[in-house]
Protein backbone atom coordinates (compact mmCIF):
# COMPACT_ATOMS: atom_id res chain seq x y z
CA UNK A 1 0.00 0.00 0.00
CA UNK A 2 1.41 3.24 -0.67
CA UNK A 3 2.26 5.43 2.13
CA UNK A 4 -0.24 8.00 2.14
CA UNK A 5 -3.42 9.33 3.76
CA UNK A 6 -4.09 10.51 6.74
CA UNK A 7 -2.63 9.76 10.40
CA UNK A 8 -2.66 11.21 14.06
CA UNK A 9 -0.15 9.75 15.94
CA UNK A 10 -0.17 9.81 20.10
CA UNK A 11 1.13 12.40 21.83
CA UNK A 12 5.05 12.96 21.53
CA UNK A 13 5.30 10.77 18.34
CA UNK A 14 6.48 11.64 15.14
CA UNK A 15 3.63 11.16 12.19
CA UNK A 16 6.32 10.51 10.06
CA UNK A 17 8.02 7.75 11.72
CA UNK A 18 5.32 6.38 13.65
CA UNK A 19 4.46 2.79 13.48
CA UNK A 20 0.71 1.30 13.84
CA UNK A 21 0.82 0.74 17.52
CA UNK A 22 1.31 5.00 17.94
CA UNK A 23 -1.52 5.53 15.82
CA UNK A 24 -4.63 7.28 17.28
CA UNK A 25 -5.85 7.09 13.68
CA UNK A 26 -4.58 6.14 10.27
CA UNK A 27 -7.12 6.04 6.86
CA UNK A 28 -5.63 2.83 6.10
CA UNK A 29 -7.13 1.11 9.45
CA UNK A 30 -9.86 -0.68 8.50
CA UNK A 31 -13.27 1.68 9.50
CA UNK A 32 -16.41 2.27 8.34
CA UNK A 33 -16.29 4.20 4.61
CA UNK A 34 -19.10 6.43 3.01
CA UNK A 35 -20.48 5.28 -0.16
CA UNK A 36 -22.74 7.55 -0.41
CA UNK A 37 -24.38 10.70 1.07
CA UNK A 38 -27.34 12.63 -0.35
CA UNK A 39 -31.01 14.25 1.00
CA UNK A 40 -34.36 12.76 0.72
CA UNK A 41 -37.49 13.13 0.58
CA UNK A 42 -40.69 10.80 1.49
CA UNK A 43 -40.11 7.62 -0.66
CA UNK A 44 -37.33 5.45 -1.05
CA UNK A 45 -33.73 5.53 -3.18
CA UNK A 46 -31.48 2.58 -4.29
CA UNK A 47 -28.26 2.43 -2.04
CA UNK A 48 -26.71 0.11 -5.24
CA UNK A 49 -25.00 -2.17 -2.36
CA UNK A 50 -25.01 -6.13 -2.79
CA UNK A 51 -26.38 -6.50 0.79
CA UNK A 52 -27.96 -4.59 3.11
CA UNK A 53 -25.64 -1.76 3.99
CA UNK A 54 -25.31 0.12 7.65
CA UNK A 55 -26.75 4.20 7.29
CA UNK A 56 -27.23 6.87 9.34
CA UNK A 57 -30.21 9.51 8.97
CA UNK A 58 -30.68 13.05 10.16
CA UNK A 59 -34.34 14.60 10.10
CA UNK A 60 -34.77 18.11 9.74
CA UNK A 61 -36.64 19.40 12.78
CA UNK A 62 -36.56 23.49 12.12
CA UNK A 63 -35.35 25.71 10.00
CA UNK A 64 -31.86 24.25 9.05
CA UNK A 65 -31.81 22.14 12.18
CA UNK A 66 -31.35 18.41 11.98
CA UNK A 67 -31.43 15.75 14.36
CA UNK A 68 -30.54 11.24 14.10
CA UNK A 69 -33.24 9.16 13.30
CA UNK A 70 -33.56 6.73 16.04
CA UNK A 71 -35.60 4.00 17.10
CA UNK A 72 -37.76 1.30 16.39
CA UNK A 73 -36.92 0.60 12.73
CA UNK A 74 -40.25 1.59 10.35
CA UNK A 75 -41.78 2.74 13.69
CA UNK A 76 -43.43 6.52 13.84
CA UNK A 77 -41.33 7.44 10.85
CA UNK A 78 -38.21 5.97 11.02
CA UNK A 79 -36.26 5.31 8.12
CA UNK A 80 -35.01 1.47 7.43
CA UNK A 81 -33.13 0.03 4.89
CA UNK A 82 -33.93 -3.28 2.41
CA UNK A 83 -31.60 -5.49 0.17
CA UNK A 84 -31.71 -2.57 -2.40
CA UNK A 85 -33.18 0.79 -1.17
CA UNK A 86 -33.38 3.25 1.98
CA UNK A 87 -36.93 3.95 2.72
CA UNK A 88 -37.96 7.20 4.04
CA UNK A 89 -41.11 7.79 5.39
CA UNK A 90 -40.97 11.83 6.18
CA UNK A 91 -39.67 14.44 4.48
CA UNK A 92 -36.07 16.45 5.12
CA UNK A 93 -33.61 13.69 5.30
CA UNK A 94 -29.68 13.82 5.21
CA UNK A 95 -28.37 10.24 5.04
CA UNK A 96 -25.02 8.29 4.85
CA UNK A 97 -24.66 4.84 3.77
CA UNK A 98 -21.31 3.20 4.62
CA UNK A 99 -19.30 0.35 3.20
CA UNK A 100 -19.05 -2.79 5.38
CA UNK A 101 -15.32 -3.24 6.43
CA UNK A 102 -13.65 -6.83 5.61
Amino acid sequence: MANYGLKITKDGEDVATAVDKNLVYSSKFNGMKIAKHNTAGIGSTAHGIAYVPTFLSYRKYSGTKYRVDSGIPNFDGTPYVTSTNIVFPNADNYYFIFLDSV
